[in-house]
């Protein structure tokens, strides 16, 4: 008698829902879904459906299911019909081919308590304004440039916490990671937002806000009787939205005092020269007032900056509560990421995020750790339309849980999968920006996080910070083996039990000179540039030095004598170029517009930008500078073209002034080098070579006539493959693909075969010969970039350069003169000998003008020369590139080799003529010159100051068009850094120069002449390989394992060369 009236009511209106219900779903059963059939799942109770089947760990337990009902499981939550993704097929098949259809978001009764919940970017539905504020996000708080711009905030935030952990973790005092990771996350994000810290761990405020947030975020995941029957809705049963509500006021109070304080700090100009912050950006934000709002309300305001400090440090701090957890479970793992830092980082400088790139392990740890503990799932998903989906009918309005932690742990995709093992990503693609279906933790297609680029770099340098300043102990009376795994469920999957841990501040050593980190790094630095200055300034009193300071100043006068002369002229060379350029920056540039580009150093300009892959750095700045960049590259004026629609301005309007060649001091070491056709100077020099080349070498009747030549040097190779080949040792590709082209182009020239086999000691000191030269041109040269120490040849490259070439063309010249004595000795049947391209070299007679009157023998071998480096070494390159990406893709083999075997049979060998039958293969020679082309074409040099894409851009400027950059652009390519051959399939996208987006021969009149031949050999090089072979990995490596870095050079070759196993085919 003592049940309070609400109560009865309550249950009473919950039989009445759960008959109404009972009823409904019997009539509706039949018609609703009469003839459609809807995926497999668990059989459901009446009305509460599979509620029961959840457990406490929902992520578990439909994980679970898989087994038994496969990749798609369907349940009911009460009334709401539930689709579970388990599989990396299943999500790679909705985020690739029914995304649009399951974009909207599914909101429980429990996120519809307050309007602004759906005001947010995660939770929005999908249409205008989610797309304006996706823009918002993108291009002012997530664009690439916003992020390198705000590298320095980070550096300070993490300081800041290193500092906090110092002052707290003294002597032997366990702490409480988790207050440390949050306050940081939080004031990175009250920087990028309103550009101020917000809390300390300890400070009222900030824990206030930490309480609420938890409070909030529980009362959320709570189980709501609502948001499994909203026929409820109206009870609120539980009183959950009343309480959502509360919290939620609560914390935007919160949230909105720091934006009224911001706004106090502007009003008394204390925030006058400050660069524009998000909140700036939402303050001033103008709708279309159709589709959009017009101006931002204060709540939703409030609400966005919320998700922000909510949604943009959850996953950050959980990761790296993780990330340390796994390490100090796994002492093996600690030391490997540790001794990889010390390695690449030293104990001289902080860690930063340039270095990232170079720590594989930490990456590895990271991700593995992203793999481990993801959220449970992605934010729910709700369909947009009655969708036929992998066979299945998937009606509207339902709701779609993608399983990312059970797609984390699948025993398919990942082995061993329970363990944490970072090492099965070393040497690894699979990365976490939902291109990989198996490892989703920010989800993927259009609602992918949009905050995973600035997630990327906190992950990393947060925790790399932590393991570089610290050696973590865990607390008394606990162990590797004992440490506490629970996961407490949210929208992260938190430490039940949060890691507390002993911080011991570690001392790092500079040069000899011993101090703690955290607080003498200014002394330290002092005290080094001071001795420094000594030694050049005055005397050393040694005997007054400590030992570490000793090897210093022997280290500093260590200097020779050469070392002095160099620097005294970069001296010289660095004021007078200053002079220069502030006497000539009023007079040159006056009233005229050079590209954006990054401010670079004075003297050294933006050299430093470059870094060791050139390309891709440069690649990098076109989303923050567009699609051209102006560096400097210390004296020299450099112009980088980025994009397909900058490629084709160019060479459709400005070719002929951009047609002339930049020889840097490298190139002019011989004056042979600038007579190739290559690197000569757009005159009728270069004209008279292009029309030799064209019309006695690469015409169409000449590559059809040497056809026969063709398939001798290639049924060549694959007998001598054969010989090598024992069915289960590997070979490497390379030496016998450049010994084939080699004779091929010998035959072409000098009509006989250079190399007698792969092996042969001529022809291995010519590759030998060729690649130092090569590294040699490629090397970093300081004449090259100060042009005015040319003289002095700093490095000695230039006269490496000389050596090496005379080195070359002596073996050239060999060639030639042996065939020369040969046909001397058989004189009398040179007549009936065919013409090959050294005879039209020899007989040549210019008008004596413009034209040279005959072309000399060193200029004839360089010619020559040119021929058997430049016409071989991207057929070579592009030809290993192709069989390592069909071994890192067996479909793409399987399929390749398929067409090959049903186009052209095993009865026959395959020949030129069958190039276009076959288009899969054909597809594959594009995709692979499409991400591994050479890294640049060959540097232009502008004829006359020049009017471009409405900038200005100077006689002599050096011209980079960045052909790997535009064969992976995002703006033309889908999935730009994948080996998608399909994408050629039923394209007209070809690389003969027309289509702008995929240049790996050039374009214009400077395109390779070679083209046509490389076309024939590409084509039938690699279907003899797969037609007469089967190939296999070496020992010990897979598809995924197998090496794919890339060596810089005139093209990008694979750093270890590739490897493989032939097994013979009859053909």
């Amino acid at each position: 008698m003592e049940t309070p009236t609400t109560a009865m009511f309550l249950w009473t209106a919950i039989c009445v829902a759960a008959v109404a219900w009972l009823i409904l779903l019997r009539r509706r059963k039949t018609t609703a879904t009469s003839g459609r059939r809807l995926p497999p799942g668990p059989r459901g109770w009446p009305v509460v459906g599979n509620i029961f089947d959840l457990s406490p760990l929902p992520h578990v337990t439909l994980a679970a299911l898989k087994h038994k009902y496969g990749p798609l499981i369907w349940i009911r939550l009460g009334s709401v019909n539930t689709l579970v993704i388990s599989s990396a097929e299943a999500a790679m098949v909705l985020f690739k081919n029914h995304d649009h259809s399951f974009c909207n978001r599914h909101l429980n009764e429990s996120l519809k308590s307050d309007e602004t919940i759906s005001a947010t970017i995660a939770l929005s539905e999908y249409g205008p304004y989610w797309r304006m504020m996706r823009r918002l996000y993108t291009t002012e708080i997530f664009s690439r440039k916003r992020i390198n711009d705000t590298a320095p905030v980070r550096r300070r935030c993490v300081d800041k916490m290193i500092k906090w952990i110092s002052d707290e973790g003294k002597g032997t005092n366990t702490v409480e990671l988790r207050p440390f990771l949050l306050a940081t996350s939080i004031n990175l994000i009250g920087n990028l937002v309103l550009s101020r810290d917000l809390v300390d761990p300890k400070s009222t405020k900030g824990n206030d806000f930490f309480d609420l947030n938890l409070e909030l975020a529980n009362l959320i995941i709570k189980p709501n009787l609502a948001n499994f029957f909203p026929s409820l809705r109206w009870l609120d049963p539980q009183g959950i939205k009343n309480k959502v509500k509360e919290k939620l006021n609560l914390i935007l109070e919160i949230v909105g005092s720091f934006v009224e304080e911001r706004r106090r700090m502007i009003d008394l100009q204390h925030l006058q020269n400050r660069e524009k912050d998000f909140l700036d950006v939402l303050m001033e934000f103008e709708g279309n007032g159709k589709d959009e709002p017009t101006k931002i309300s204060d709540r939703n305001l409030n609400m966005l900056i919320l998700e922000l400090l909510t949604a943009g440090t959850e996953t950050t701090v959980t990761t790296v509560e993780w990330a340390m957890t796994e390490l100090l479970r796994k002492p093996d793992a600690m030391k490997k990421v540790r001794a990889e830092i010390a390695q690449v980082v030293g104990h001289d400088r902080k860690f930063e995020e340039t270095d990232i790139e170079d720590l594989h392990y930490l990456r590895a740890v990271i991700k593995e750790t992203l793999r481990l503990h993801p959220g449970p799932f992605l934010v729910p998903r709700s369909v947009l339309k009655d969708t036929e989906f992998m066979g299945y009918w998937i009606p509207k309005e339902t709701q779609v849980f993608i399983n990312a932690w059970g797609l984390g742990r699948d025993p398919s995709s990942w082995d061993d999968p329970v363990s944490f093992k970072p090492e099965r990503f070393l040497g690894s693609k699979v990365d976490y920006y939902g291109q990989n279906f198996e490892f989703l933790p920010f989800g993927s297609g259009r609602r992918i996080c949009p905050g995973h680029p600035l997630a990327h770099k906190m992950l990393h340098l947060m925790l790399g910070s932590l393991l570089q300043s610290f050696e973590w102990f865990l607390e008394d009376g606990v162990t590797s083996e004992t440490i506490d795994m629970g996961e407490k469920l949210g929208t992260s999957l938190r430490k039940a039990i949060p890691l507390k841990v002993i911080p011991k501040a570690l001392v790092v050593v500079y040069q000899g000179i011993t101090y703690t980190r955290a607080k003498r790094l200014k002394r330290q630095m002092m005290q080094y540039y001071q001795l420094k200055a000594n030694i050049v300034m005055k005397p050393i009193n040694k005997a007054a030095l400590s030992w570490g300071n000793k090897k210093l100043v022997r280290a500093l006068m260590e200097t020779t004598r050469r070392e002095m002369l160099v620097w005294t002229a970069l001296c010289v060379a660095a004021a007078a170029s200053l002079l220069l350029f502030l006497l000539r920056r009023n007079s040159t540039t006056s009233g005229r517009r050079l590209p954006p580009g990054p401010r670079g150093w004075p003297v050294v300009g933006n050299i430093f930008d470059l870094g060791t892959s050139p390309h891709a750095s440069l690649g990098c700045l076109k989303d923050k500078y567009g699609p051209l960049i102006w560096i400097r590259l210390g004296s020299v004026n450099t112009l980088v073209v980025s994009s397909a629609e900058a490629a084709m301005d160019l060479f459709k309007n400005h070719d002929h002034s951009f047609c002339n060649r930049h020889l840097n001091e490298t190139m002019k070491s011989d004056d042979g080098l600038s007579a190739t056709v290559a690197l000569s100077q757009y005159n009728p020099y270069w004209r008279m070579l292009r029309r030799l080349y064209t019309t006695e070498l690469i015409s169409r009747k000449r590559i059809q006539d040497t056809a026969p030549l063709r398939r001798r040097c290639v049924d060549k190779m694959i007998k001598w493959i054969s010989d090598e080949a024992d069915g289960t040792s590997s070979i490497e590709v390379v030496p016998f693909v450049l010994a084939t082209l080699i004779n091929l182009i010998g035959n072409l020239v000098l009509s006989r075969d250079l190399i007698v086999d792969p092996k042969s000691i001529k022809g291995n000191n010519f590759f030998v010969l060729n690649s130092e030269l090569a590294e040699l041109i490629i090397m970093p040269n300081v004449a090259n970039f100060l042009p005015s120490l040319s003289w002095l040849d700093p490095q000695g490259v230039k006269k490496k350069v000389k050596e090496k070439l005379d080195l070359i063309l002596e073996i050239v010249s060999s060639f030639v003169e042996e065939l020369r004595r040969i046909d001397i000795q058989h004189d009398q049947h040179k007549e009936e000998k065919e013409k090959d391209f050294l005879d039209v070299l020899l007989e040549f007679e210019g008008n004596g003008k413009d034209e040279s009157a005959k072309i000399s023998d060193r200029n004839l071998n360089m010619l020559i020369l040119e021929l058997l480096t430049a016409g071989t070494e991207a057929t070579v390159t592009t030809v290993e590139w192709a069989m390592t990406e069909l071994l890192r893709k067996p479909e793409a083999m399987k399929k390749v080799r398929a067409e090959i075997a049903q186009v052209v049979g095993h009865d026959r060998k395959i020949e030129e003529s069958d190039i276009e039958d076959i288009p899969y293969p054909c597809a594959v020679i594009k995709e692979t010159l499409r991400l591994h082309p050479g890294p640049f074409l060959v540097p232009r040099s502008v004829v006359k100051d020049t009017e471009f894409m409405g900038y200005w851009i100077p006689k002599d400027t050096q011209v980079f068009v960045n052909a790997w950059a535009i064969g992976r652009d995002p703006c033309t390519w889908d999935v730009p850094s994948s080996f998608e051959p399909e994408r050629f399939l039923g394209s007209n996208v070809d690389y003969r120069g027309q289509n702008f987006e995929f240049l790996p021969f050039g374009a214009g009149r400077r395109i390779c002449p070679g083209l046509p031949l490389a076309h024939k050999m590409l084509h039938l090089m690699l279907g003899s390989l797969l037609q007469s072979f089967e190939w296999v990995l070496d020992n010990g490596d897979t598809p995924e394992t197998i090496d794919v870095g890339e060596k810089l050079g005139a093209v990008l070759r694979k750093t270890i060369p590739l490897k493989a196993i032939p097994r013979v085919l009859t053909v």
